[in-house]
């Protein structure tokens, strides 16, 4: 889905037209024009952004992934400096399961990968993920985040894995949240400490069939 916006006399394509991207006085100029279009197409694209907008940050939307998103999906699965923890990088149709997998999330869970926007570029900068996850026969409710590279060294991941962290707390009413992170990702790890989450155990998880050891980071619900 895309809507076009004037900036200085040149036109513009705008991801998920929502509007705290594209600014006030832009949405009002959108809504003027939706006047004239056909009820039936309203409905359609209150439901598109109503039912796929989860949260929100200070910087960031994060909304559902879509197979238009490819490109944006591709920039960071198929970027081998992205998916090193994994040891793998993604293909065409690894991408598009990868996708898919996320949506049928959406509907069992409302949960899974979102896609992580920027509200002033409207540029997808990564994911952030809130999703279940099972660990020795036990649920958990997992923390995730991939930023395309690009956008590192920026405060995204600690910003996007806080918003979902609120989601979970204030929003789900959950007692804890998880972070699975390899002990030799000192990013991450770097990630999740600053959210306040600590390590509370092991535990070795298979990857597309390789054997990885993972730590277990846990933050307490103090509210709950």
């Amino acid at each position: 889905m895309w809507y076009y916006k004037n900036t200085k006399n040149k036109i513009e394509r705008c991801p998920s037209g929502l509007r705290c991207q594209l600014g006030k006085g832009v949405w009002e100029q959108f809504h003027r024009g939706f006047e004239a279009l056909p009820r039936c197409f309203l409905f359609f694209l209150y439901n598109y952004f109503v039912n796929n907008i989860l949260t929100e940050s200070e910087r960031l939307i994060f909304r559902r992934m879509s197979e238009i998103d490819f490109p944006d999906v591709a920039e960071m699965l198929k970027n081998p400096n992205v998916t090193y923890a994994w040891e793998y990088v993604f293909d065409d149709i690894d991408i598009l399961e990868w996708i898919k997998k996320n949506r049928e999330y959406y509907k069992r869970y409302g949960l899974g990968y979102f896609l992580a926007i920027d509200k002033l570029t409207s540029e997808v900068v990564g994911q952030t993920a809130l999703m279940p996850d099972v660990i020795n026969g036990i649920e958990h409710s997992e923390i995730g985040y991939i930023l395309k590279e690009r956008f590192w060294h920026k405060g995204y991941a600690s910003e996007g894995a806080r918003a979902m962290i609120d989601y979970a707390f204030n929003i789900l009413k959950l007692n804890n949240v998880i972070f699975e992170i390899r002990p030799e990702n000192l990013p991450s790890r770097k990630v999740a400490e600053k959210c306040g989450a600590v390590v509370t155990g092991e535990f070795v998880k298979n990857v597309r069939g390789k054997e990885m050891k993972h730590l277990i980071y846990t933050l307490e619900n103090l509210r709950s």
